[in-house]
């Protein structure tokens, strides 16, 4: 019995919270509005490997260098680097996913814009445990 009255009595209190916020916006209050911190871009990568690969991107944010989350591609398939802080240069280093100690490239610059774009990672000819990020046109969604 005390748990639902102490239950109703947390759905009335909340309810009129909710209540009252919905009647401030009605009254045509101004409400403060989130501002994203920075422009962000997304940049693309497609495994032309015959191997599954990683790779991970690493930009200067107020002097510090922030690494971005590890993509995990299998060969043939496209991932995507979000949220890239941007102006600026992001750089990417290339592994092997079943050998993370063999690096295929180490600090590719890309130069970042405020548009996406994309990169086809491939083998390098004549020296299979290297790899080039070749710019690529956006593909459609």
């Amino acid at each position: 019995m005390i748990r639902r009255a102490v239950s109703l009595s947390l759905v009335l209190v909340f309810g009129g919270l909710i209540l009252s916020d919905g009647e401030s916006r009605a009254q045509g209050k101004p409400q403060p509005q989130q501002q994203p911190t920075s422009p962000s871009t997304g940049i693309g990568f497609k495994n032309d490997f015959k191997v599954a690969i990683i790779v991970q991107g690493w930009s200067v944010v107020n002097g510090q260098q922030r690494r971005g989350q590890p993509l995990l591609i299998n060969p043939g398939k496209v991932a995507w680097d979000n949220n890239v802080p941007s102006p600026g240069k992001r750089y990417y280093s290339v592994y092997d996913a079943n050998q993370p100690s063999k690096v295929y490239l180490r600090d590719f610059a890309v130069p970042v814009a405020l548009v996406d774009q994309f990169f086809a990672v491939q083998p390098v000819a004549g020296n299979a445990g290297r790899a080039a990020l070749q710019k690529q046109p956006v593909p459609k969604q």
